[in-house]
């Protein structure tokens, strides 16, 4: 409840970008901001057109450096895969 009254009071953004990292935080973030969209957006949307509607809400990105290792790049990736959210690697 805490990210969408923040969200709906500010009234700055219209989506949600989280960087992910491949960690638990950065998992915690996605998993808290789902929760957040689809509770949002459940009341006018069902099956697949909600699960479009939350992939437009929430964009996903990773920015990799020399230390993060092929593990944690994959989890990032498939961590969004699961949760039906785009992701970029930049």
């Amino acid at each position: 409840m805490g990210l969408g009254d923040s969200f709906e009071k500010t009234g700055a953004c219209s989506r949600i970008g989280i960087a992910l990292s491949g960690g638990r935080d950065s998992m915690l973030a996605l998993f808290i901001a789902w929760l957040y969209a689809r509770r949002r957006f459940s009341k006018a949307y069902e099956g697949e057109l909600l699960a479009a509607v939350i992939r437009d809400f929430i964009h996903c990105f990773s920015l990799p450096t020399a230390y993060n290792s092929d593990t944690t790049k994959n989890i990032a990736r498939r961590s969004a895969e699961e949760f039906g959210i785009s992701f970029k690697e930049v």
